[in-house]
């Protein structure tokens, strides 16, 4: 597809357009960031395109295409993309969908029912910092998890080895509770909150 719309391989020259985050996921180095099955990559060139369509009909999946898992992974399949791409639920395996499930209904709890509500705050104040305690939980998850490859997006490469790989991800996900926290302080000082 690369050496088709550019002429070149990755290597010499990757696609920017449309379908470079689909190239560079099938041609990821690390096999666990690569699509796990055509089918799958299949989905992902179908919905590149229904975003822009808006109607491109979701195809109905056997059960002799994904073995016992089939009746999960036909209603993961007809979730809107940006859902069923969510860490969990992208290999229709019931044990992480059904943990994804509950990791994010506790986030969901934690943000915006868990957190005391400050009498001297207006609604507005306090649904700005029921939404900031949301952000600051789901945003190292979707990095953790590599939602949409966004680890692969990063300026910094992968590491052969596996300790410093490790440390990168360690280091990203510390990163992204420090600019969530600069952005909600950032745009609280803004709405003077």
């Amino acid at each position: 597809m690369n050496k088709m719309l550019t002429g070149k391989f990755p290597q010499e020259a990757m696609y920017n357009g449309d379908l470079s985050r689909i190239i560079r996921r099938a041609t990821a180095i690390d096999p666990e960031n690569r699509y796990q099955n055509v089918q799958r990559l299949k989905m992902a060139l179908k919905n590149c395109y229904s975003d822009r369509a808006a109607s491109v009909e979701v195809e109905y999946f056997t059960h002799d295409q994904y073995g016992s898992d089939g009746a999960l992974k036909r209603i993961i399949a007809h979730l809107p993309y940006p859902i069923r791409e969510l860490p969990g639920f992208r290999s229709g395996k019931p044990l992480f969908f059904f943990a994804a499930c509950g990791w994010y209904a506790l986030l969901i709890s934690l943000g915006f029912f868990a957190v005391a509500k400050n009498p001297e705050y207006s609604a507005a104040q306090n649904r700005f910092y029921d939404i900031a305690t949301f952000l600051l939980f789901i945003v190292p998850t979707l990095y953790l998890g590599n939602y949409l490859g966004i680890r692969d997006r990063l300026p910094w490469m992968k590491s052969s080895r596996s300790g410093v790989d490790y440390l990168r991800i360690g280091i990203g996900a510390v990163a992204s509770v420090v600019i969530v926290i600069l952005i909600v302080t950032i745009a609280a000082l803004i709405l003077h909150m």
